[in-house]
């Protein structure tokens, strides 16, 4: 998976559009793989606005994806 997230990166680095990016996506080995991760926030930073359930959002949305979940 580092391999997979690696190269999203790169790709947007080198300024690729997301379109790009998917079909580049789509001719290589990579094409059904799915990515998952988890955020989380201390108590600390609740007060502070920080959801940890919105960042995995947005999280998603960078990745074409959706997502979502508790503020902790």
């Amino acid at each position: 998976m580092y391999n997979l997230i690696n190269f999203i990166y790169n790709a947007r680095k080198a300024g690729l559009t997301d379109d790009k990016i998917k079909d580049k996506l789509k001719d290589s080995k990579w094409s059904n793989e799915k990515i998952s991760f988890v955020f989380a926030v201390t108590p600390d930073l609740k007060p502070k606005g920080i959801d940890a359930g919105k960042l995995a959002k947005a999280a998603a949305a960078e990745l074409g994806g959706s997502g979502g979940g508790r503020p902790d």
